[in-house]
């Protein structure tokens, strides 16, 4: 799950911090690998992979995962509301926008494949935080800004501090408003 939610940042950073104009190829050749489309095409591939697996195995996996794919679906349309409202979308090389909409696609379709299996395979756990994996929960549209890490004091983790995932699972209720946690 790292891995995907690796692959998500990395998209959206991408796209993020590039001008249409450099990713746009200047000849038929396939880029290199120090460009921006290369990690593009990376990132795509590694995502489609997941995706694929996830759903061929949409009846065995556990909330957790659906939680992971409906972010991925979030921000891929986060990314695109702001390609579009900021008139880069249509300077994007189709195949960019295609893979971007595919990709969100298939994470919504794992979604909404999967929660009845989790609901019925785990109704106790999906009882408690389940809500977490309504479609939209996460469309969060804000600006992405910098974080000027000299003007914040940065907490340092403990090694004595440990959360378990009741605690975890507690607080993702907490904040996204499951009815019982």
């Amino acid at each position: 799950m790292a891995y995907f939610c690796t692959c998500v940042a990395i998209l959206i950073g991408l796209f993020a911090g590039v001008t249409p104009a450099f990713l746009k190829p200047t000849n038929d050749q396939s880029p290199g690998t120090n460009s921006t489309e290369y990690y593009l095409e990376k990132t795509f591939d590694g995502l489609d992979k997941v995706l694929q697996f996830f759903l061929r195995e949409y009846r065995d996996v556990n909330l957790d995962a659906v939680i992971g794919t409906r972010i991925v679906e979030a921000s891929l349309n986060m990314l695109l509301l702001q390609l579009n409202t900021s008139n880069l979308l249509a300077q994007l090389p189709h195949s960019f926008v295609h893979n971007i909409i595919r990709l969100r696609n298939m994470a919504r379709e794992f979604s909404e494949d999967a929660t009845p299996y989790i609901k019925r395979n785990d109704p106790e756990y999906y009882r408690r935080i389940g809500e977490t994996i309504a479609r939209g929960l996460f469309d969060l549209n804000y600006d992405s800004r910098d974080v000027v890490t000299t003007q914040n004091k940065l907490w340092k983790k403990s090694f004595n501090e440990i959360m378990s995932e009741a605690d975890s699972d507690s607080c993702l209720g907490e904040i996204f408003g499951a009815r019982s946690v």
